[in-house]
């Protein structure tokens, strides 16, 4: 019930790779808010930062709408709505992160501890 019943193999690996780097893209800002406050700016300002967050978005672009990269890696592109969706899942399974007090992170610790 919770399946496209049009989906492939090959558009359900596309779909996972999306989650997964959709998750990574937010999870890149999520752990330098986690670092403590004098550590870091919340927004990077280094061009290495970027750079390698765009390439890691282009990436994805790349696997999916190359060919030869859509081969290699066994996946053609879903649907723009799979999509979206897909995008959707992998933001908001890190981005919760985000919203949370700084604090909530140690009071998750002690109670796990307890």
């Amino acid at each position: 019930w919770w399946q496209w019943e049009s989906l492939g193999e090959t558009q359900a690996r596309a779909l996972a790779l999306i989650v997964l780097l959709a998750g990574y893209q937010v999870l890149m800002f999520a752990e330098r808010l986690a670092l403590p406050a004098l550590a870091v700016d919340p927004i990077p300002r280094t061009f290495v930062f970027w750079a390698v967050w765009c390439a890691s978005a282009l990436s994805l672009v790349m696997i999916l709408y190359v060919p030869a990269a859509a081969q290699l890696f066994r996946i053609e592109p879903p649907a723009r709505a799979q999509a979206a969706i897909a995008i959707a899942i992998g933001v908001l399974s890190v981005g919760w992160r985000l919203v949370l007090p700084k604090d909530s992170g140690t009071l998750l610790a002690v109670s796990a501890a307890e």
